[in-house]
């Protein structure tokens, strides 16, 4: 089989050219090296068939490394590292898959962009933080009652990362409401591009990040159906009639910084309000 053919058909998945790198490297090299191309006899007038394939034939002289990192000499392993981010192919390739793998990330919960600059999800844990650090954000918000957990406050402060909290309590009938100017304030952090990029999340990012969504999605001119919709597919089963209600009827004022305002937000959709 010619190798050339063998490396373009696998597909633009790294790890499946390293997995037939790996598989090549193992399977008798000598056979794949010692196959001789069909050669024209200039004293003759036929053409010599190719010639058998031997263990004991001599191979012919593998082409020097293109890149300097290049750990073989085999010719996939040279497309592999020519076609593709040489650093991430060597990371793969077993000699150092133990030491150089990128390291697994999690999101959180429930985890969803927004729009461009805000994320929304659940309450992260440790599992999450290296997925959160590749966002590279600015501010987390959290729009709970209860207190930040202190792995999550050293994980901010160690990584320059501001950190807000909100104490609204979730509505529940039929008498506990999110008070709307605690929402609105938290609508003006969020809409602030200075705070950008920025992660606000609850407890399982159901039901009051959805209601903080839902008046974004208010000021963003959705319609109530397609805000309801969006609500529900992350509450699931457990979707409140109360938090419905709280989104159609929010109407407080939002004092926002004008001049930082995101580009998927007009101030003609604000002045609406």
């Amino acid at each position: 089989m010619n190798e050339c053919c063998l490396v373009g058909n696998v597909g633009n998945n790294i790890r499946d050219f390293v997995l037939v790198c790996v598989a090549v490297q193992s399977i008798h090299p000598p056979i794949l090296q010692g196959a001789v191309s069909p050669t024209k006899d200039t004293n003759s007038n036929s053409d010599t068939n190719r010639s058998p394939l031997s263990l004991h034939s001599t191979p012919p002289q593998p082409p020097s490394s293109p890149h300097p990192i290049c750990p073989s000499s085999n010719p996939i392993c040279i497309s592999l590292l020519r076609d593709h981010d040489p650093k991430m192919a060597l990371s793969l390739l077993p000699n150092h898959a133990d030491d150089a793998l990128p390291s697994k990330v999690v999101p959180p919960l429930n985890f969803a962009m927004v729009a461009t600059g805000v994320y929304r999800s659940g309450y992260p844990n440790k599992k999450n933080f290296p997925f959160l650090l590749s966002l590279r954000l600015n501010t987390i918000m959290y729009v709970c009652a209860d207190d930040i957990g202190e792995d999550n406050v050293r994980f901010c402060g160690e990584n320059g990362i501001r950190l807000i909290h909100y104490r609204i309590q979730g509505n529940k009938e039929p008498f506990m409401e999110i008070d709307q100017t605690v929402m609105a304030s938290a609508l003006a952090d969020v809409l602030d591009v200075r705070n950008h990029p920025i992660l606000i999340h609850c407890n399982k990012g159901k039901h009051r990040v959805g209601c903080l969504v839902g008046c974004l999605r208010k000021l963003q001119d959705w319609s109530l159906t397609s805000i309801f919709d969006e609500y529900q597919r992350f509450s699931g089963a457990k979707i409140r009639i109360a938090d419905q209600e709280f989104i159609e009827v929010f109407d407080a004022p939002i004092e926002c910084a004008r001049g930082h305002l995101p580009k998927w937000l007009s101030p003609v959709q604000l002045a609406g309000r």
